[in-house]
């Protein structure tokens, strides 16, 4: 998967399905936002890191406080 010099923001409800979505997207160097993570630290590599092309994150740890839409051109919706 190419995204070019865009960035790709996921939302999934349920942890084992953010960590199986970021193995499948390792290549993409993904940052990973749910309560195990460390999500402050994760979330500024999505917004700093051009390496970093996509975001993992639960909607309650991706959505409290951090700016990602700095960065994001898409975001999904997933379950």
């Amino acid at each position: 998967m190419s995204l070019g010099d865009k960035k790709l923001l996921i939302f999934c409800h349920f942890r084992m399905t953010v960590e199986k979505l970021c193995g499948q997207f390792k290549d993409l160097n993904p940052a990973v936002i749910y309560g195990g993570s460390n999500a402050p630290e994760n979330a500024k590599k999505f917004n700093e890191d051009p390496t970093c092309k996509i975001g993992v994150a639960n909607y309650k740890s991706g959505g409290s406080g951090f700016n990602l839409q700095e960065q994001c051109h898409n975001v999904v919706f997933n379950e």
